[in-house]
């Protein structure tokens, strides 16, 4: 048994390096580098490969691409399992408090794959620039709302609990890029996207006209054809990548109208990461729009003079 009181240290350097492996993009768990280490650490025991500590303070820089400016959290440490509670994580552009977290490694000690590694963890509060999620889901930076809005940091509250390969998301609520989502779900395989499938629902998305359009690839919409001012919805979506299927129930409201447009509709997104060759198709099962509504999608100037619109449309 050993116990330690007290341990600091300060300007050191780690390289971890598995010989043979190939390198990969971005965060590389076979091949990296700390640099410009500083760690606080208090009451710290090591007994029967059990690891228990307080992190006061931990920095570092990783070279390749991310500085962590702090992280205090208490610590149990075995061979293969971390227990994680009161984190608390600042990088440069992006942070995270959790109040419990659990890791588990069997890749350390067995030839299991890296999606086999578990994760369970209540997120209260997060904040998360796009260049750090990048640098350890480097596939990330293939889709269009992330190349829109790569200097834009996303709130995060979430709850999960799986593999990496078979994610529960018990809740997710997102604040990014003008909008608001509210989700649960599961996520299989994000570690490779040729496999990667979805299966969400979203009880609330609330998103305005700027809101909507950062969600958008880049000329979607034909250039006369508008978007209400702000939009309330739910929907499912489900399927691999390139064959989403989803549904979804609409409210859309302008600046003169509480309610101008109501919208059912299912459909399909397909070649998600392919910008160039994306496609939707969907069949409207219902659409009620006011005047105003219907104007948001035909500005009047696109109307001959003479001709006027009725109050209310319905179509199915």
């Amino acid at each position: 048994d050993i116990d330690v009181l007290s341990f600091l240290l300060k300007e050191s350097r780690f390289e971890y390096d598995v010989p043979g492996t190939p390198e990969i993009e971005g965060f590389d768990p076979n091949h990296f580098t700390l640099e410009n280490i500083e760690m606080d650490i208090q009451d710290a025991t090591y007994r029967d490969l059990d690891i228990y500590a307080t992190i006061n303070q931990l920095a570092a820089n990783e070279p390749k691409g991310i500085e962590l400016t702090n992280l205090s959290a208490q610590v149990h440490y075995n061979l293969d399992t971390a227990e994680i509670r009161q984190l608390k994580m600042a990088t440069a552009l992006s942070s995270i408090e959790a109040s419990n977290t659990l890791v588990t490694f069997p890749f350390i000690t067995s030839d299991a794959p890296m999606g086999a590694m578990q994760l369970k963890s209540d997120v209260e509060k997060g904040r998360f620039h796009p260049n750090d999620a990048i640098f350890f889901a480097p596939m990330l930076k293939d889709f269009f709302f992330v190349q829109q809005n790569k200097n834009r940091p996303v709130a995060v509250r979430a709850n999960i609990d799986g593999t990496l390969n078979n994610l529960r998301i018990k809740q997710l609520d997102v604040r990014a890029w003008d909008s608001h989502v509210n989700l649960y779900g599961r996520l299989t395989n994000p570690l490779d996207l040729d496999r990667t499938t979805l299966d969400f629902k979203a009880n609330v998305i609330e998103a305005s006209q700027q809101g909507a359009l950062n969600w958008l690839p880049p000329n979607t919409l034909p250039e006369y054809m508008g978007l209400p001012e702000s939009i309330l919805a739910k929907a499912s979506i489900k399927g691999p990548l390139n064959t989403l299927d989803f549904n979804i129930e609409a409210l859309t409201t302008s600046s003169t109208e509480p309610i101008s447009s109501k919208l059912k509709a299912n459909g399909q997104l397909l070649n998600v990461l392919d910008t160039e060759n994306l496609q939707y198709k969907a069949t409207i099962d219902t659409l009620f729009t006011s005047k105003a509504g219907l104007l948001t999608l035909i500005p009047a100037d696109a109307l001959p003079s003479y001709l006027d619109l009725p109050p209310e449309v319905m179509l199915k």
